[in-house]
């Protein structure tokens, strides 16, 4: 499977466990709270959909003291390469 695997040699993390996207959640709230306004996810496709929604579902509204309007949320941007040999498609992966 493309997505639960290593890839290029890169030891894969168990984004469906509450602890491993706990601390994927902590990270990105954390650099949101430094005024951080959007990610960049390189392989998205290698990642379960599902469980990115969960991560980014979870994140903190952009931080006011920044100059962030209330309730705006972090951009997303997911690479997802579709070469039409894909078992994936890219619209799988939204926020």
């Amino acid at each position: 499977s493309i997505r639960n695997c290593e890839l290029s040699g890169l030891k894969d993390l168990d984004q469906s466990q509450d602890y491993v996207r706990g601390k994927i959640r902590d990270y990105m709230n954390h650099l949101i709270s430094l005024g951080v306004a959007g990610f960049r996810v390189d392989a998205a496709k290698h990642m379960w959909p599902a469980d990115l929604d969960a991560i980014f579902g979870s994140l903190d509204n952009l931080n006011t003291d920044h100059g962030f309007a209330s309730g705006a949320r972090a951009f997303i941007f997911q690479e997802v390469i579709d070469t039409g040999k894909n078992i994936r498609n890219y619209w799988e992966y939204h926020c």
